[in-house]
């Protein structure tokens, strides 16, 4: 039996909707439980953490600190999550990122954070990433425990739509790190060859700043099946950031399963993404040429959207997360 130590259903953080969609394929292979954070469960039992970069996982950050295990760690910073500890110094430690944090302080480099990954993860037995640039982020910090690469299962969202003639997609969490302001700026450039071009900004979280904006589609607050009907009929999803906080990007997996290009920044785990399938734009460099190139040649871009979802289902099928995740138990 593996116990899944993970928000419950109703939480806001992603690692919820992790666990609903992919737990039944881990289940074809031997005994799982979703449990909550204070969950009872034997000695000796099999724990696997599930830990990211939100609020709602203080409580499983804080089993994971008394009793470690395994984690599957999501996001290789966990500020957000140590913050909604009762007593974050647990975490943290007494270090100078705690706090500035307590006084409202905004850390940008997130290394300056890492007071919130290093003490729960030197203690677990096994760590669990998406990516080799995560793997390498607990090397580097030393960590010194052994970790594995999975890959993030991705259930095909069921959508279909026509693609937009002309239309550039920002889904999901728009947070301070997704450089809207620059996207706007190289938008109302890009209307100069394109006028009909249409910017969609679609998910629970979408800056105020895009209300009103010319040309600018805001999508708050849509279900599933709103949600993905979007994403499958813009014509290029985009996701710039600065900084990364080492994750794995769903949507953005999300999107090419349903054959929607991505242009990426080229930083951490999207720079491990297949070129066949996505553009990757350097952190310095303008991000409209590769763009525009694409907009301007639809062969170019019905060849990647096929490799996408090619790669998409050979890579991420939530089969061979779940194969990939009981080999790596079984040979901890």
């Amino acid at each position: 039996m593996i116990y899944w130590f993970a928000p419950p259903a109703d939480s806001k953080s992603g690692l919820a909707v992790y666990a609903r969609d992919l737990l039944p394929f881990l289940k074809e292979h031997g005994e799982v439980e979703w449990v909550r954070a204070g969950a009872v469960v034997p000695p000796g039992a099999r724990r696997v953490y599930n830990l990211g970069n939100h609020r709602d996982n203080a409580a499983v950050l804080a089993r994971a600190l008394a009793e470690p295990d395994i984690v599957l760690l999501h996001d290789a910073n966990l500020h957000h999550a140590a913050l909604g500890l009762d007593d974050p110094s647990e975490a943290f430690g007494d270090d100078r990122a705690l706090r500035l944090r307590r006084r409202g302080v905004w850390l940008e480099p997130y290394e300056a954070l890492e007071g919130a990954l290093v003490p729960v993860l030197r203690r677990q037995k096994l760590i669990l990433v998406h990516s080799e640039y995560a793997r390498e982020v607990l090397r580097m910090r030393g960590i010194g425990v052994p970790a594995a690469v999975i890959p993030m299962g991705v259930v095909v969202p069921r959508a279909t739509a026509e693609k937009e003639g002309c239309s550039i997609g920002l889904f999901g969490h728009i947070g301070t790190n997704r450089k809207v302001g620059e996207i706007l700026d190289g938008v109302r450039s890009l209307r100069a060859r394109y006028p009909d071009l249409i910017l969609k900004a679609v998910g629970a979280s979408v800056p105020e700043a895009l209300d009103g904006e010319p040309g600018v589609v805001v999508r708050r607050g849509l279900p599933d099946e709103g949600f993905f009907k979007e994403m499958a009929a813009t014509t290029l999803f985009l996701n710039l950031r600065y900084p990364v906080m080492g994750e794995t990007s769903l949507s953005t997996l999300q999107a090419l399963a349903l054959g929607t290009v991505a242009v990426v920044s080229e930083l951490g785990s999207y720079a491990e993404l297949p070129d066949a399938a996505v553009v990757k734009v350097p952190p310095d460099a303008p991000w409209t040429g590769p763009v525009a190139g694409l907009l301007a040649d639809p062969a170019r871009r019905q060849a990647m959207e096929a490799a996408a979802r090619a790669w998409v289902e050979q890579r991420h099928a939530p089969r061979a997360w779940a194969a990939a995740l009981r080999e790596a138990l079984c040979n901890s």
